[in-house]
């Protein structure tokens, strides 16, 4: 099941107060989800979000400390992501492949975002960067593509079939 951290609202929250009541509750929920035999899974999000740098990530699967409660690895949204900018472009001052290497040996499952595609190979994503980054943390879990396809007059099928080419030409390296 996957999960996400809270999110913050304009100023209106204190971040301690929320972190420790997020921590209570998926150790809640994780330990519920133990007697039934289910996996949790937190995702990284955008900005906003508790789990928005590789640091808060490993901060809250360490302070959750539960065996069913692991990390999906969203490529498209971090603090100064593209996926977290309304205006669709990221932050040059954040370098959000540092996050990646900080939460990637902890990963069960890549969401590998796709913007745009049509030259072949992923434009706003170093894919090569990520796949070096998941290769040398050991990563041999599921890549699944999350289509965010921003080309016009790109179907999307044709975006995924590209996409899905370039991913498996650097995985298979």
């Amino acid at each position: 099941v996957r999960l996400f951290a809270v999110s913050l609202r304009d100023g209106a929250d204190d971040r301690q107060a929320l972190w420790e009541q997020m921590i209570a509750n998926f150790q809640l929920l994780a330990d519920e989800a133990a007697d039934k035999g289910v996996t949790l899974a937190l995702q990284n999000h955008n900005n906003r979000n508790l789990a928005a740098t590789g640091a808060d990530v490993l901060a809250i699967l360490d302070q959750v400390g539960r065996d069913n409660f692991t990390y999906i690895l969203d490529t498209g949204e971090w603090l100064g992501s593209i996926g977290a900018s309304p205006l669709g472009a990221s932050d040059p001052g954040v370098d959000i492949y540092t996050f990646m290497e900080h939460a990637a040996p902890r990963a069960a499952y890549v969401r590998a975002k796709i913007y745009r595609v049509a030259s072949g190979r992923e434009e706003r994503i170093d894919y090569e960067r990520v796949v070096e980054i998941l290769k040398g943390a050991g990563f041999d879990g599921t890549v699944s593509i999350v289509l965010q396809n921003q080309t016009e007059g790109l179907a999307d099928t044709e975006a995924v079939r590209l996409a899905a080419g370039h991913l498996l030409e650097l995985l298979a390296d």
